[in-house]
């Protein structure tokens, strides 16, 4: 199977706990990338050293080095460095282009069995397997919506990623490409195949000072993409049961009622505002007959 199928670009700041094990993951692919572009945001650990070995052993992996923009940026910085990683891509052949962060490990068969069932489906755009924690020693699946397709390894279909003009540089890039991919007619899918289950070693919103910071952060920017409030406050509801428990949910509707009420900046694209609204809101229907159809069959 030829490895010019896909490519991969990872943003990487202050890594070095977890990178080696990404890398190590990805070597071990039955299918490889053609290319592989890991961006270094301005690390100050021993990020460049590891890469720079994995590199110096795998030339299809390349390292591109930015300065310190002095300190982490969780969403927009991430996504100008992945950007800058694109830019590197340009004159490489290939159909499908994925993220992957620098804290994330996968199972050997990931990249071959993602783009077989990409190949089974020419509708659709984008996929990501389930993420997965661990807590005290559990393996806790991460809770989202099928359609919802988590950033952290995600793979799109060249012109999937096209038809949305790539990513936004905002914290919420992996809801507004989800949205958009949908808006522009394609299917997006978090994938339960065991096979292709994602490992996150970092807990979710811990890049921030502060967890809770980081769920209220999810808030704005839900509120960035032109959330419905209703789907928000079953978002909210909904994420009680993520860790930090109950806190998860408070913050996350906390940061999408601050963002309300100041008038919080809102993405420049009224259509795609208007279909976030009309696709939640009919999500919500759908779920209330479901639920209400079950009840009348007690």
């Amino acid at each position: 199977m030829s490895q010019s199928q896909y490519v991969l670009v990872t943003p990487a700041r202050d890594e070095e706990i977890f990178i080696g094990k990404t890398i190590e993951a990805v070597t071990r692919q039955t299918l490889r990338p053609r290319n592989w572009v890991i961006v270094d945001d301005g690390s100050s650990d021993q990020t460049v050293a590891i890469v720079s070995k994995a590199a110096a052993t795998h030339r299809w992996i390349t390292l591109i080095r930015r300065p310190d923009r002095g300190g982490r940026d969780v969403g927009k910085g991430s996504v100008e460095a992945f950007n800058c990683g694109f830019r590197a891509l340009q004159n490489t052949n290939y159909d499908y282009i994925c993220n992957l962060d620098a804290d994330i490990v996968i199972g050997p068969y990931y990249y071959e069995m993602m783009l077989a069932v990409f190949r089974a489906d020419p509708t659709l755009g984008m996929a990501v397997g389930s993420l997965f924690e661990t807590y005290n020693g559990v393996r806790t699946r991460l809770r989202c919506q099928p359609e919802m397709v988590a950033g952290g390894a995600t793979c799109w279909r060249r012109a999937c990623f096209e038809s949305i003009n790539g990513l936004v540089e905002h914290t919420a890039w992996d809801g507004i490409d989800c949205y958009k991919a949908m808006m522009h007619g394609w299917q997006t899918r978090t994938l339960t195949d065991c096979a292709l289950d994602v490992d996150h070693l970092r807990p979710l919103c811990t890049s921030y000072s502060n967890v809770l910071r980081g769920w209220a952060q999810r808030g704005r920017g839900m509120w960035f993409f032109g959330a419905d409030p209703i789907w928000v406050c079953a978002s909210s509801m909904f994420h009680t049961m993520s860790r930090p428990f109950v806190f998860a949910g408070g913050a996350l509707l906390f940061g999408f009622i601050k963002e309300c009420f100041t008038g919080g900046p809102q993405i420049d694209d009224p259509e795609l505002l208007r279909f976030v609204r009309q696709w939640q809101s009919g999500k919500l229907k759908r779920k209330v007959s479901t639920l209400f159809s079950r009840s009348l069959n007690i």
